[in-house]
């Protein structure tokens, strides 16, 4: 049931626009820096479906394994998401063969955040079948960070 309802609600269409990030972005993706290629006076790309920013900080004690943000959307074809940046806690990063399985979920959460699970995205779901709005009860859904 879980990958039916995330084949229902993550249904990609690939624009083939040239994917370049407004004048506006000041070359960031939060607190990424875009490569130069998707600025403004890159030439673009146009074979990509998400562009995916690591970045890692460098907080002692951070309250977090990892955290998301989408920061470019494609708002002319279906308004989903086509960048965004995973920042990884450096402090909580293990490389014990044991916990391998825990840092990829971690990832793998943030980067279902970038792709649809975020407050802000919400909104913007449509139903494949109808190319319509889905209409979702946002107050009672909870997210969890880890």
């Amino acid at each position: 049931e879980v990958k039916k309802a995330f084949q229902t609600f993550l249904t990609v269409a690939p624009s083939g626009k040239l994917l370049k990030f407004p004048e506006s972005s000041n070359g960031k993706c939060n607190q990424a820096t875009v490569p130069a290629d998707l600025l403004p006076t890159g030439a673009g790309r146009n074979d990509i479906d998400l562009m995916i920013m690591v970045t890692y900080s460098n907080e002692p004690s951070p309250p977090f394994i990892a955290w998301a943000v989408s920061c470019l959307n494609d708002d002319a074809l279906s308004n989903r998401p086509w960048a965004g940046q995973v920042n990884v806690a450096k402090a909580k990063i293990s490389t014990d063969i044991g916990d391998y399985r825990a840092m990829f979920n971690a990832v793998f959460h943030e980067v279902i955040h970038i792709l649809a699970f975020s407050p802000t995205l919400f909104q913007m779901f449509v139903s494949p079948d109808t190319q319509t709005a889905h209409v979702l009860c946002v107050d009672t859904l909870s997210l969890i960070h880890i």
